[in-house]
This record gives C-alpha cells, structure tokens and sequence, in this order.
C-alpha cells in the first residue's frame, strides 16, 4: 500500500485503532481478561499457531486468556509499535505492527522469555461506530 492509500484512514479512527491494540495488550498483561470479549467482533480470532493458539469467537477469547492467567507464576507484558496501515475499506482496516513480548518471574527472578513478533490485524467499525478486532495474527521472528 502507498503512502497515499493508507492516508484514506481518518486520523481519528487510526487514533481509535491504536488505542484498542493497546487496550487489548493491557487487558492480557493487567486485566480483568474477561474483558477482551468488548475488543472482538463476536466471530473474532486470535491466532499464534508457531505456540498452538487459534482461538475463535469473542467470549472464546476472554474465556481463553483468562484461564491463561489463572495459576500462573510468571508476568508478561507487552510493547508495540511500528503501526502500517496496508488496507482500507469502507468499515474495514488491515494493519501491521511489531510486537514485543517479555514473559519472566516477578522481580527477583530472571527472566523466562523475550520474543518478537509481526501481528497482522483486521478491524471492523460495527454499527455503534466503534472499531473491533475481526482477527489478530502474530507470529514470532525472534525468541
């Protein structure tokens, strides 16, 4: 996509879309999860098949991170960036960013995990005007 196709995204709703990528990483890092069900279309996707994840439909999602949480020793947290816009539609946008994911016991214990990854994302602004994840794709380059 050129520069000039990803321009037809409106500054408001590309400020919307960021906002819900964030949104979504702050609910799986700090919760509650159960609220990742309002993020999603109610047949949304999430999908990390290089570590088996293909999860599938809104309340599956929340029902999915939540029980990752549940008994859990570890923390994660996660940073983005590099959003690309590559697809605009009338109601539909497909977007790019890099995402970086560190998995490690609480502070006073090393650290279990660091990987990056490219997540390819599909939004949908419903009839209430707000924009929803269709689908998330991530998938890791570097661990």
């Amino acid at each position: 996509m050129s520069h000039l196709e990803a321009a037809k995204l409106e500054p408001r709703d590309r400020a919307a879309i960021e906002a819900l990528i964030t949104e979504f990483f702050e609910l799986v890092d700090r919760g509650p999860t159960e609220r990742l069900r309002e993020l999603f279309v109610a047949d949304g996707v999430v999908q990390a098949l290089d570590i088996g994840v293909d999860v599938r439909g809104s309340q599956a999602i929340a029902d999915f991170f939540v029980a990752r949480v549940q008994g859990r020793h570890f923390t994660s947290r996660h940073s983005w960036t590099s959003l690309r816009v590559l697809e605009v539609g009338a109601h539909v946008v497909r977007t790019s960013t890099i995402v970086v994911t560190y998995i490690g016991q609480r502070p006073d214990a090393p650290s279990k995990d660091f990987s990056v990854g490219d997540c390819e994302d599909v939004f949908r602004r419903e009839s209430d005007g707000q924009w929803r994840f269709v689908a998330r794709n991530q998938v890791k380059i570097i661990s």
